[in-house]
């Protein structure tokens, strides 16, 4: 047997399939498959909130303290800004949220438990509840963004 040195398997990193095709993926593969996650997310909510420049900005800056306050807290990075990037679409009454968020990370390439942890981070950010890393971060990030806003 012999290893092809021009083999690439770049797609394993945004690829739902890359476990069934690869088998076990190994940790940094794992990494870069959630930090093109979240670039993904960003482009998808960007689309989903169209023109409403105004959500789209306050996500933006919810996503920017997330992102500095998940690495001083040592919080899960891909976790933390898929909830910020999504938590605006279970704020509302809408009863079809979170599955609207789980079907947007799962068509994205997210694994099960990363989408159902994100709903799970978004839900106690909302009811305030900081029982873990990842949603003390978006609590805190939420604040800041929030502080941020009053301050222009």
């Amino acid at each position: 047997m012999v290893v092809n040195p021009r083999m690439d398997f770049g797609c394993a990193a945004y690829c739902r399939y890359a476990a069934d095709c690869l088998g076990v993926l190994g940790p940094e593969m794992l990494a870069k498959r959630n930090e093109l996650l979240k670039d993904r997310v960003a482009l998808e909510v960007k689309g989903l909130l169209g023109s409403d420049f105004q959500r789209i900005s306050h996500v933006l800056k919810v996503a920017r303290h997330a992102e500095e306050v998940a690495r001083e807290e040592k919080a899960e990075p891909a976790l933390v800004l898929c909830a910020a990037y999504l938590h605006p679409f279970l704020e509302g009454p809408d009863p079809q949220g979170p599955h609207m968020v789980l079907d947007t990370l799962e068509r994205l390439g997210a694994g099960p438990e990363l989408a159902s942890r994100t709903v799970e981070i978004i839900e106690h950010f909302l009811s305030g509840v900081a029982d873990s890393p990842e949603a003390r971060v978006l609590i805190d990030a939420h604040r800041l963004a929030a502080e941020e806003r009053k301050g222009a």
